[in-house]
């Protein structure tokens, strides 16, 4: 078993336990080294085993029209299905934005799991 895609903005040291997490002909897309470009441990190797892909991307150096056509398709495809609860985001914590460097401590020191939600209740008083 183990996840059919995985979607990877930070690689790093996050490398081996991507791949130890995916599936059998799965795929991973690396979009970002938020936590470096360096692999460590026996990645490639696993890759091979696994019959995995492995696909790099970014979006920096794309065109406005190939970002907007993006953005529609993510739209039209998946807002739905988040709108339905089909897809469900991963929420780690929530702040107040009177305590926004709390939550930067939280994901500096790598506590989370998920995402970090700053909220902005307070400044509606």
């Amino acid at each position: 078993m183990g996840a059919t895609v995985i979607l990877d903005c930070v690689g790093g040291e996050y490398c081996e336990k991507n791949i130890d997490s995916l599936a059998m002909d799965g795929r991973w897309v690396l979009y970002g080294t938020m936590g470096g470009g360096d692999i460590k441990g026996p990645v490639l190797g696993k890759i091979l085993r696994k019959r995995a892909s492995l696909i790099g991307t970014t979006l920096r150096n794309r065109s406005d029209v190939y970002k907007t056509e993006l953005i529609t398709a993510f739209a039209h495809h998946a807002l739905p299905l988040f709108a339905s609860g089909v897809y469900k985001p991963i929420l780690d914590s929530e702040f107040p934005i009177s305590k926004a460097s709390e939550a930067h401590k939280r994901m500096e020191s790598n506590l989370n799991n998920g995402k970090i939600v700053l909220t902005f209740d307070e400044w509606n008083n």
